[in-house]
């Protein structure tokens, strides 16, 4: 059971028996523009719950009662599969409806929901407050270099940065070097531009110093959150991910005329403390403790890639991380694995695919065979190459040989 019909496809042509939920909204618009504000100044509130929890548990019971009358017998397991916001979802089922599946794939999770969105701003914010707005060829040659320059601390040169905590890459270094435009445009790189990919790199940092969310890995494509467009006139100007201007003006603000773009330094942070007080409780899946879902033999797994996009991978690594102190022996019930050179829910990148995580989590539910890997391979290729991807804390490795071979790599 997930979010979306495509996403079920490879379960159902298995013979499961499946279901989604749009939450309780359309899944063609996805804009809170019909929905968000029961009047100026007021969140319909019973809708947002029902898009961050209720209908997750509504769509499940109902899931499960029409297979039960269908085939006259109760599932023998039950299964959560989904990314992005589906991987949200599937955490919130490990946490507040810890006895409805037996086993949960959620990948990609925008887990820390209510800092992610307004995180997506920061480096808009950064732009305008330069006054700065790069091509994106420009953001694209930054992030090249960082590539070439990290790419080979795992021991191989392959385009992929897999130990993203290693990359001390310092945009700066590159500054007044030269790129290409539309492969024949010659310019140069700026400070302005370096400034905006270290902001983009860092996450948000407050007047004292102290970050306050993270940033995306120095080899994701920035196009979503350091979106530009250049306008018939050469003009370039900022162009928002529509995800955060939709929650900073409809659920923070509460007024969809709100001018995001004109927003300081300090109204900034009050947005994300607001997002935060407001609506931790509601739509956030930060709690760490998953001891109920391990109690009742649950098993959870999550797969990231190191490149995504979107959700900030060292967020899902700091849950990740935290879980393991709350929960002891938390490997026995919960892996994370951290797909190297992989973009949003697998989209983008120059990294293996995931190929088996489903059969992978029904393996460890249904015969405890626990994902040491997850299979991994390059599909466009028709999986010519093949490796290992690991459980986190461990990072793929290359040990030489032929690196078409998951017997060339191993987890350290």
């Amino acid at each position: 059971m997930g979010y979306g019909a495509p996403g079920l496809a490879p379960a159902v042509s298995d013979g499961y028996a499946a279901a989604s939920t749009d939450g309780g909204h359309g899944l063609v618009n996805v804009s809170p523009s019909y929905w968000g504000l029961t009047s100026l100044g007021n969140v319909n509130l019973p809708l947002l719950e029902d898009f961050a929890s209720v209908g997750l548990s509504d769509m499940t019971l109902l899931g499960q009662a029409v297979t039960t009358t269908f085939y006259s017998k109760k599932p023998s397991y039950s299964y959560w599969t989904g990314c992005s916001t589906g991987g949200r979802q599937g955490f919130m089922l490990a946490q507040r409806y810890p006895d409805l599946y037996d086993g949960i794939l959620a990948n990609a999770p925008a887990i820390y929901w209510d800092s992610l969105l307004p995180a997506f701003y920061w480096p808009q914010l950064i732009m305008n407050q330069l006054g700065y707005h790069p091509e994106q060829c420009e953001l694209t040659a930054f992030t090249q270099a960082a590539i070439a320059a990290c790419d080979s601390l795992d021991g191989l040169e392959d385009g992929i940065i897999v130990d993203s905590k290693a990359c001390d890459f310092d945009p700066e270094t590159v500054v007044g070097e030269s790129y290409l435009c539309n492969g024949t445009v010659k310019r140069t790189l700026t400070s302005a531009g370096a400034k905006i990919m270290q902001a983009t790199w860092t996450g948000p940092i407050d007047s004292s110093g102290k970050r306050q969310w993270y940033g995306l890995n120095k080899d994701a494509d920035v196009q979503y959150l350091d979106g530009t467009i250049a306008l018939p006139n050469g003009t370039v100007i900022g162009n928002p991910f529509a995800i955060t201007l939709d929650w900073i003006q409809y659920f923070v603000a509460k007024d969809p005329s709100f001018p995001v773009s004109n927003i300081s330094y300090e109204q900034f942070f009050k947005i994300l403390h607001q997002s935060r007080d407001q609506y931790a409780g509601i739509i956030d899946t930060g709690d760490t403790d998953l001891s109920l879902f391990k109690a009742r033999g649950g098993k959870l797994i999550s797969w990231q890639g190191a490149a995504d996009q979107s959700v900030f991978p060292n967020g899902n690594v700091a849950y990740f991380e935290n879980v393991a102190n709350e929960v002891p022996n938390v490997h026995d019930f919960f892996r994370y694995f951290q797909i190297p050179g992989i973009g949003h829910c697998g989209t983008g990148g120059q990294g293996l695919r995931v190929t088996n995580d489903l059969e992978a989590l029904v393996d460890w539910v249904e015969h405890g065979v626990a994902p040491d890997t997850l299979k991994t391979s390059n599909v466009t290729l028709g999986g010519k190459a093949t490796r290992g991807a690991c459980p986190w804390p461990k990072l793929q490795r290359y040990n030489g040989g032929d690196p078409d071979l998951a017997s060339s790599f191993y987890c350290a």
